[in-house]
């Protein structure tokens, strides 16, 4: 999810060469209504954190109203220390750099998929 479309269309292109089938949304409201009306599993929501209208740790919040079980990692333009609308970000939360090569944005998602077996 990022309001930036060429973005969506870039990390798509590299996620699906590598295997990774992916759905894109240009607005938190088109990724909300993607998860509440989508059949298939989703397992993890990659968003701009910061946005128009809806910020990324927002949309989570949203998004988890529909699927409680997908995992989030974020993605920023932003050098500056990130924060959301309680503070600052968690230590947990990685943050994919803009601009980022195909390489780092496959790590940010395996990374992120990979989490919660690491916890296990």
């Amino acid at each position: 999810m990022d309001d930036e479309r060429a973005i969506c269309e870039i990390a798509e292109e590299l996620l699906r060469a590598v295997g990774y089938q992916t759905v894109a949304a240009n607005s938190g409201a088109e990724a909300i209504e993607l998860a509440r009306s989508l059949p298939q599993p989703i397992d993890l929501l990659l968003t701009d954190l910061v946005m128009p209208l809806m910020n990324g740790s927002v949309l989570a919040t949203h998004f988890a109203e529909y699927r409680p079980n997908t995992r989030v990692s974020y993605m920023s333009g932003y050098a500056a220390p990130l924060i959301n609308d309680e503070g600052v970000m968690p230590s947990d939360v990685t943050v994919l750099a803009k601009p980022f090569t195909g390489a780092a944005l496959r790590r940010a998602v395996r990374t992120a998929l990979n989490a919660d077996r690491q916890a296990h």
